[in-house]
């Protein structure tokens, strides 16, 4: 019903309170999914940093924290609510079809015109741990590897070595990330007779 008359009247969807929803990735999916379908922004008066264009940031961190080490300390919960407030100003900053991620000329893809490098197993396994939150911070609009870079170090997601991201690094992450996408691309298109196994996501939970 909220969303339907915000929809209506144009209006942003205000939250009261997000609270630990904030650390809900299957909430954040969802709300964010039913909002950009609505065309509609969000708030919440409790995390005024928060928008639609940061819920799938927040879900894909939310996921990796104990997956990468994240440390929670009070100076990352800082950096990371003003990389959110400065990320939401700079995308509504943009054209409207911008804004929303469906402008003609999307963010540029994981690992494009990237050449074929070596990658180990270790390599490849970091590159997949954070694959999801690289992918939604360039979903979300970032389009230059230091703007990804500057991400990352913003949210508090350590490199390999635990240190900061630089955009070298991103594009190594990318090419090991595009080198498995082709190991894998064979597979998928060898036909019926050995079909890859496919995970099933439990249902994500509804909205309160």
């Amino acid at each position: 019903m909220a969303l339907t008359l915000c929809r209506r009247h144009g209006a942003t969807l205000l939250m009261a309170e997000l609270g630990a929803l904030a650390e809900n990735p299957g909430f954040l999916r969802r709300l964010s999914r039913d909002l950009h379908a609505r065309e509609l922004r969000f708030s919440a008066a409790d995390r005024p940093e928060v928008s639609e264009r940061t819920l799938c940031i927040m879900a894909a961190v939310a996921e990796a924290e104990d997956r990468l080490g994240v440390q929670r300390t009070s100076e990352t919960m800082a950096r990371r609510r003003e990389f959110y407030a400065r990320f939401t100003a700079e995308r509504r900053a943009m054209p409207t079809a911008d804004a929303l991620g469906t402008a003609a000329a999307a963010p540029r893809p994981l690992a494009e015109s990237l050449e074929r490098g070596e990658t180990t197993s270790k390599s490849r396994e970091r590159a997949e741990e954070v694959a999801p939150i690289l992918s939604e911070i360039r979903a979300a609009g970032a389009l230059t590897l230091e703007q990804v870079a500057n991400a990352l170090n913003a949210l508090g997601i350590p490199s390999a070595r635990g240190s900061r991201w630089y955009p070298m690094q991103v594009t190594r992450i990318e090419k090991r990330l595009a080198a498995a996408a082709r190991v894998v691309a064979p597979h998928k298109a060898a036909g019926p007779e050995r079909p890859l196994a496919v995970p099933v996501q439990p249902s994500e939970m509804r909205l309160a």
